[in-house]
């Protein structure tokens, strides 16, 4: 698993366009590409058989989850820093917001995971994130 994973990681790559929005686009678009390619269809597994095993469901999570958690916070919290994003925003709920509803439909509903989808999560997100110029 360690290499599968290692592997996953590194087919990952985090953009910096200098924009939150623009990064955050790639990488959830990223994040979904891979986890609906045949590769990614390993990390559905892992997450099944994670619900009979907590060794292993900590496995991911440490090794693949929370290194993707990790790089979304990141690009956000670069927005909040150059001012695109909203000062007190709760970082943990935003990456919640955009990432949880692909894991919902992978993993609940199985309605499509397109870019268009993920296009249109990411931009009904960032209305509520955005930084508003103060008039």
């Amino acid at each position: 698993m360690d290499g599968f994973l290692s592997a996953a990681s590194a087919r990952l790559p985090v953009p910096d366009t200098g924009s939150a929005l623009n990064d955050i686009l790639i990488h959830a678009t990223n994040v979904t590409r891979f986890l609906t390619s045949r590769e990614g269809t390993i990390i559905t597994e892992l997450l099944g058989e994670g619900q009979f095993d907590s060794g292993l469901a900590e496995a991911y999570r440490a090794r693949y989850f929370q290194p993707r958690r990790l790089e979304a916070r990141q690009l956000l919290e670069k927005g909040v820093h150059r001012g695109e994003l909203k000062k007190n925003l709760d970082i943990g709920v935003c990456i919640d917001l955009i990432y949880g509803p692909i894991f919902y439909r992978l993993l609940v509903t199985g309605e499509t995971l397109d870019d268009a989808y993920v296009q249109q999560l990411v931009m009904n997100a960032f209305e509520g994130i955005r930084s508003r110029p103060v008039i």
